[in-house]
């Protein structure tokens, strides 16, 4: 039998062996671990990049996060509005309920109206059979206008053949008219300057009523258009214009001094004198008058 100090050697070289195998696996272990300790490495380096970013995103998103509390703030303040106006709607609701309710109702009546015009389509259907059986008298009736077009085509012909001389005969009597008309109207404008230029410039101002004598102007025409021309005779120059208005009578004119000369002591003042009644022209011509010193007014020329 072995004694109590050899078991202790024997249990002590087994302890030993055991820490030099402990120490051997440990010694694998830790080459192995070297071994992978580069890719570890990288690892952890592309994993540390990674990160960068992100915890610069992080740190960008705790910047703006006072922000979106704002927002949020204003969100909430938003809120108790928008809760009112859905229990606004939610008290409209009852009333479009009972709107629909009423429509609901007029759905029976517009389907009996609707069968009413249902029933109504044959009756139409027959009435446009017969004015479809009333279709071929009617083209035949066209057949014959038609046929009768060339008739009318030719009388047409005929009729603008001759308007050009129901033309010309038209044109001479415009013609005709306008003649007459401008004379009558130079032959006004001649009574009433007439009256004016007969008077010598130291009775100008004392000129009467009956001085303007043309047959065809009242006695506040007349007045009206001496006065205006004793006003350019008197103090006008070339340009002006003199008008006159009268709501009585309605009627309105002008006289318009176009031209003054003077040349050996003689004074020559060209007028053109217009006077309308309403729309109608009454009056219209150019006169010429002269005078020599302090003598009368003479008309040399009339057109």
């Amino acid at each position: 039998m072995m004694d109590g100090r050899t078991k202790a050697t024997y249990l002590l070289a087994a302890g030993l062996f055991c820490l030099a195998a402990s120490l051997a696996y440990f010694s694998w272990v830790f080459a192995r671990a070297a071994d992978k300790l580069p890719s570890l490495v990288g690892d952890a380096k592309e994993i540390q990049a990674k990160l960068d970013p992100a915890v610069e995103e992080v740190r960008g998103v705790r910047e703006i996060v006072p922000d979106i509390l704002e927002q949020v703030e204003l969100v909430r303040a938003d809120i108790p509005p928008i809760l009112e106006e859905v229990s606004a709607i939610r008290g409209e609701v009852p009333a479009v309920l009972e709107e629909a309710a009423l429509y609901r109702e007029t759905i029976p009546m517009l389907l009996e109206e609707a069968a009413l015009y249902r029933e109504q389509i044959p009756l139409l259907v027959e009435q446009v059979e017969a004015v479809r059986e009333q279709i071929p008298p009617v083209v035949e009736e066209l057949s014959k206008i038609r046929e009768t077009i060339p008739d009318i085509l030719a009388e047409v012909e005929a009729v603008r053949a001759a308007v050009p001389g129901y033309l010309d005969q038209a044109e001479g009597i415009a013609g005709d008219l306008e003649s007459v008309g401008k004379k009558a109207g130079e032959g006004a404008v001649q009574g009433v300057m007439t009256g004016i230029i007969k008077a010598p410039v130291s009775i100008v101002s004392n000129i009467g009523d009956n001085v303007l004598n043309s047959s065809e102007l009242n006695d506040e025409e007349r007045e009206r258009t001496r006065e205006v021309s004793i006003e350019l005779l008197t103090s006008g120059i070339p340009g002006n214009v003199r008008e006159w208005k009268s709501q009585q009578s309605k009627s309105r004119g002008s006289v318009t001094l176009l031209d003054k000369s003077e040349s050996n002591g003689k004074v020559c003042v060209t007028l053109r004198v217009e006077i309308l009644r309403r729309i109608k022209k009454v009056a219209e011509g150019t006169v010429v008058v002269c005078r020599e010193g302090e003598g009368a007014w003479e008309i040399v020329e009339s057109r």
